[in-house]
C-alpha cells in the first residue's frame, strides 16, 4: 500500500493562497477576486481610509505619533502601518483611533500651539494683556509658543487652560450653548 505524503494544491482559491501560501497566478486571482470580502466581514477587518484620514488630521492639528498612540492605546508601528498604505486594519484598532479627540490635547505630552494661541487670542480679544495672563497662569513671561508656533508642555497648558477656564466663568465673554466663546 502506498503512502502519500503530500496532497495534491487546489490552485485557485482562497483557502490555498491563505493556507498553503500558494503564490501561483490561478491562486493570485482567486485572492484579488475576494480579498475585499474576507477582510470586510463584521468580526474581522475594516478598510483603513477614514483612520489614515483621521490620522493625518490629527498630525496636521500638531500632535506627535507617541501622544497619538497613548490616547488611541494602540503601538506605534500600527499607526505607521496605516499611514504607509495599510489597506484594511482590526475593527477595534479603527474605532480606537477614530475615538481621539483632535480638539484635546493628551496629557504628559506636548500640545499643539492651535490651541494655546486659539485661548491666548479669545483672551486677548477682551481686553487681558499677555503679560497679565502669563503672570495669573504662573508661565514665564519669556513663554514663545505664542510666536514662535512651538508645541506647548503639558503644565504650561494646564496652566494657561486654568486661566481660560476661569476667564469663561467669570461672565467677561458670551458664551454659546456649546461651550465656545461667541
Amino acid at each position: 500500500m502506498e503512502k502519500t505524503l503530500a496532497r495534491e494544491p487546489e490552485h485557485g482559491t482562497v483557502i490555498e493562497y491563505i493556507t498553503h501560501r500558494c503564490r501561483c497566478p490561478a491562486c493570485e486571482r482567486a485572492w484579488d477576486r475576494n480579498a475585499d470580502a474576507f477582510y470586510a466581514s463584521p468580526f474581522k477587518r475594516v478598510p483603513a481610509d477614514a483612520a489614515r484620514e483621521h490620522l493625518k488630521a490629527l498630525i496636521d492639528a500638531g500632535f506627535e505619533i507617541a501622544a497619538i498612540s497613548d490616547a488611541a492605546v494602540i503601538v506605534k508601528d500600527t499607526i505607521y502601518g496605516i499611514l504607509d498604505g495599510a489597506k484594511y486594519i482590526r475593527r477595534q484598532t479603527s474605532d480606537c483611533i477614530l475615538a481621539v479627540d483632535i480638539t484635546k490635547p493628551v496629557p504628559k505630552h506636548r500640545v499643539p500651539n492651535a490651541i494655546v494661541c486659539r485661548m491666548l487670542d479669545e483672551m486677548r480679544a477682551s481686553g487681558l494683556t499677555l503679560v497679565w495672563i502669563y503672570k495669573t497662569a504662573g508661565v514665564n513671561k519669556s513663554f514663545r509658543a505664542y510666536w514662535s508656533g512651538q508645541r506647548v508642555s503639558w503644565p504650561n497648558y494646564v496652566r494657561i487652560k486654568r486661566v481660560y477656564d476661569a476667564w469663561l466663568r467669570s461672565g467677561l465673554v458670551e458664551v454659546d450653548y456649546d461651550g465656545s466663546p461667541a
